[in-house]
């Protein structure tokens, strides 16, 4: 059966037709013409090379958590593990830490960075993005610690930052993709226009720099403002203590529990 499966031929990514959570905070118009097969972007060799090496680094910590955590209680329950069956969203988790004596479980996201970000996350400034992408990670596990762990492409140091759990927010974002396919993707209606993102959008903006002049950003800002759905900021509630739900993590018969 192994050794079937280790000599079966790759096969070719085919997109699950759905939001993935490390799209999350990506352009709304963008991924909609993907869904509709009306744009793709492409990536040149530079980009490749990129992305290897994030699985590089990605690979590596989960190999060293391995070797390393079981002399402190932790073991590596999961790796690359796949969400359950959500009808707008895919995602597949780096890795679930499981804390033996403890019985508590961890979502960890690995991410590969630049010095110039590293050195941000250092003074305590991280993505707002990838903090998302872990919060609903946590959220859909039911595991209510989440970690960020980033490592400094150029010397390989690394640095941990702690996601707290959100479920207002967690379920603002979740509502939001909800809203995207009934309103726009379900009903063939494009979104309106990005203001660029962070580094440019090259769908909606493939001139220049990938972002718009500032009369296009005005004219954007006021169109956004018609679908506040999609471009609202989320409003922080107060949260209730997870201090309960947490202790005891325990596997038990129900449907909150997830099996790894």
């Amino acid at each position: 059966m192994l050794k079937e499966i280790l000599e079966s031929k790759r096969q070719p990514h085919i997109s699950s037709g759905k939001v993935s959570i490390s799209g999350i905070g990506s352009c709304l118009r963008k991924k909609y013409s993907e869904l509709k097969k009306i744009y793709k972007e492409e990536y040149n060799e530079t980009m490749f090379r990129i992305f290897a090496q994030g699985d590089f680094f990605h690979q590596r910590l989960v190999s060293e958590l391995i070797e390393k955590g079981p002399s402190s209680g932790y073991e590596v329950a999961a790796a690359e593990c796949n969400i359950r069956n959500n009808q707008y969203i895919s995602g597949r988790c780096d890795c679930i830490l499981s804390h033996a004596p403890s019985k508590k479980l961890y979502i960890i996201d690995f991410k590969s960075c630049s010095p110039y970000a590293f050195n941000n996350l250092k003074k305590g400034i991280v993505s707002e993005t990838y903090k998302n992408q872990v919060l609903l990670y946590m959220h859909i596990f039911h595991i209510y610690k989440g970690y960020l762990l980033f490592v400094n492409k150029a010397s390989s140091e690394i640095e941990e930052f702690e996601v707290e759990y959100d479920q207002s927010k967690a379920e603002f974002l979740i509502n939001r993709i909800k809203f995207f396919f009934e309103n726009f993707v379900n009903k063939d209606i494009l979104p309106p226009r990005c203001t660029g993102q962070p580094y440019g959008c090259k769908c909606c903006w493939p001139d220049g720099d990938n972002k718009p002049t500032s009369e296009q950003l005005e004219a954007v800002l006021k169109q956004q403002e018609n679908t506040p759905e999609l471009f609202k900021e989320f409003v922080p509630q107060p949260q209730p203590s997870f201090e309960a739900v947490e202790e005891p993590q325990e596997p038990q018969l129900d449907k909150k529990w997830v099996k790894v």
